[in-house]
Formats: structure tokens, C-alpha cells, sequence
């Protein structure tokens, strides 16, 4: 079924129809066969390369420090957020926790 998307398995066939040596009994190595692939489906236009949108490690490490609190909150707001945090399986008050340091962070760099 051709949905569009690119087959692993298509584009291995081809690379062992295409390339000089698989016909010869030759051996490839499994990153040999995922390069040809590649630069395979990059000629013919399968493939759009993206910037990296990825954090660095040294981004993703949090370097603020944690300050406990007391807070009183609404009884509805949060058997709201126990519900998505039971729906996505995580806490309530890291949803909370995150709410606040995005809100925070908004509000700083429109200051």
C-alpha cells in the first residue's frame, strides 16, 4: 500500500536493485545500506532535511533552584488538574509547577 510516506523496505530494494555490488554476492554493512537509502530518497525528493529544533543536554539541565511553598487553590481547579495528570499519567503538581514557571517566564520577557 502506497501511502506516501517512504518505505525502509522499498528503499532497501531499491538501493539492491540499483547499486553496484549487491548482485554480486557483496556484502553490505546495516549503515551502509541506511546511507544509500538515504542519499537515495534525498535524489528522488522523499526526504526534506529540517533544522534541528532539538535542546542541547547542557539545555534541558535545570539550574534553578526549587523554593517549597504553601498554597491554597480552588477545590475545582484542582480536580482539574488531577484529571489531565491521571489522563496523561503524571502529577498534579508538576502540571501546576510548570503552569506557573511557563506563566512566569511569558510574563518576564514581556517586562
Amino acid at each position: 500500500m502506497d501511502n506516501g510516506v517512504a518505505s525502509p523496505f522499498r528503499c532497501a530494494e531499491g538501493v539492491r536493485e540499483n547499486s553496484p555490488g549487491f548482485g554480486s554476492g557483496e556484502r553490505f554493512k546495516a549503515g551502509q545500506v541506511i546511507a544509500m537509502c538515504v542519499q537515495s530518497l534525498l535524489s528522488k525528493g522523499d526526504l526534506k532535511v529540517v533544522r534541528d529544533f532539538l535542546p542541547t543536554p547542557e539545555q534541558l539541565v535545570v539550574t534553578e533552584e526549587d523554593v517549597k511553598i504553601t498554597i491554597s487553590l480552588n477545590r475545582s481547579s484542582v480536580e482539574f488538574f488531577r484529571g489531565k495528570a491521571r489522563e496523561y499519567h503524571t502529577s498534579y503538581q508538576k502540571m501546576i509547577r510548570r503552569l506557573l514557571d511557563w506563566y512566569a517566564s511569558q510574563h518576564q520577557k514581556s517586562a
